[in-house]
């Protein structure tokens, strides 16, 4: 029996960030369910508010129909569409809880009316703060946090996920990180995000056959000698989930890259390495980055789309250009080995910047003006 993990919906939500509904509030979630499992409300939910939509569908989409009910707590024909009933499923089953853990079902109420009104997925949590994410958000699906114990916060649903866990960088072996297969993965999505290739990873292994791998096995990456991370050192106030978020990872993923067993040990001067490793991350970040630079709000999915495509002339970095545009720049440069050791990654794209932005040009072949333009991007971003 295939296993359920709770990082396959987490990565599924994630991947959804950024979908807004179609007009008259229809949306994608509702309508799969609806053509394709009829019977798994108790009704047609299409049209309705799809907080709680999005999150089953997800459960559907990632673990097959009988897994999602029995996950989710929920019999056939249930009214489990609406916050209070998914709630209640959860209840009965003994699977409510009043601290969170990744993979959960979180649920809001109005204090000031009791009425249970929405609800979302919990992507990640610190020491302070939970991070969800969340459909029917202003009418999309979008990243929240919030401070643990956040009044209007009554709960969460956990469904009994089978236990996993990603290794840790192995300290004895520079270069090298240690990778826990998931359901889902194939040797060469693995290699991606890791910024190599199946190749390297089978004969790094001693797998004779790229297609076979299995669940639980523990594979050991070869980074090489190339630096496939930019460094972040910690701050007054930072905590190790609001500095993953801001790179567009989870506090697991960081976690793993450093080998912190406790993510909320960490102090100021602290680095932090950040994995920048593989061309959907690069987009993902890119993409992000436009969002919060206030260019246009886009898709946020790793993919590059003519939605991007269209909206990347418009991200031009140049000398005393600031912000999340800058930022990222700076870290790609960074994560190609192309040192700011003066300024750091400060958002502040100034004189030394340029000059590795136009030595990264040189060594690209490309127009080497310091200005990073839709061309140097999309060589930056290995895109076509």
């Amino acid at each position: 029996m295939s296993k359920c993990y709770a990082s396959k919906v987490v990565s599924w939500a994630l991947g959804e960030v950024g979908y807004r509904a179609e007009p008259g509030d229809l949306n994608k979630y509702a309508a799969y369910i609806d053509e394709t499992y009829p019977n798994f409300y108790n009704g047609k939910k299409n049209g309705y508010a799809w907080c709680d939509v999005f999150v089953d569908c997800g459960f559907i989409q990632c673990y097959g129909y009988e897994n999602a009910l029995r996950l989710l707590c929920q019999p056939e024909h249930s009214s489990g569409a609406g916050v209070g009933s998914s709630a209640d499923y959860y209840r009965s089953a003994g699977r409510f809880y009043s601290t969170p853990k990744v993979g959960d079902q979180i649920f809001f109420y109005i204090p000031s009316t009791g009425s249970r009104e929405h609800t979302g997925l919990v992507v990640d949590v610190d020491g302070s703060t939970v991070y969800t994410v969340e459909g029917n958000t202003s009418n999309s699906v979008g990243r929240r946090a919030y401070a643990l114990g956040d009044p209007t916060i009554y709960g969460y649903g956990r469904p009994d996920y089978d236990a996993e866990g990603t290794g840790p960088v192995d300290p004895d072996i520079p270069g090298v990180i240690t990778y826990t297969v998931q359901e889902g993965d194939t040797l060469n999505s693995i290699a991606a995000r890791f910024g190599t290739t199946a190749q390297k990873i089978a004969a790094y292994n001693g797998i004779s056959d790229i297609n076979v791998i299995y669940v639980g096995q523990v594979l050991y990456i070869p980074t090489g000698s190339g630096q496939n991370y930019t460094t972040y050192t910690v701050k007054s106030g930072d905590s190790l989930g609001r500095i993953a978020v801001s790179y567009g990872l989870t506090v697991a993923e960081v976690s793993a890259y450093n080998n912190i067993s406790d993510p909320d040990t960490i102090y100021v001067g602290q680095e932090i390495k950040i994995p920048v490793s593989g061309r959907r991350d690069y987009v993902r970040m890119f993409q992000q980055a436009i969002c919060d630079a206030g260019i246009a709000q886009i898709t946020v999915d790793g993919i590059w789309g003519s939605e991007t495509a269209s909206v990347a002339v418009y991200a031009e970095v140049e000398k005393g250009t600031m912000g999340p545009l800058a930022t990222f720049a700076q870290t790609m440069l960074v994560a190609y080995g192309y040192s700011l050791p003066n300024s750091g990654i400060d958002g502040d794209f100034w004189t030394e910047s340029v000059n590795a932005t136009i030595q990264y040009q040189q060594d690209h072949g490309l127009v080497a003006d310091g200005i990073i333009g839709i061309a140097t991007w999309k060589d930056m971003l290995q895109v076509d």
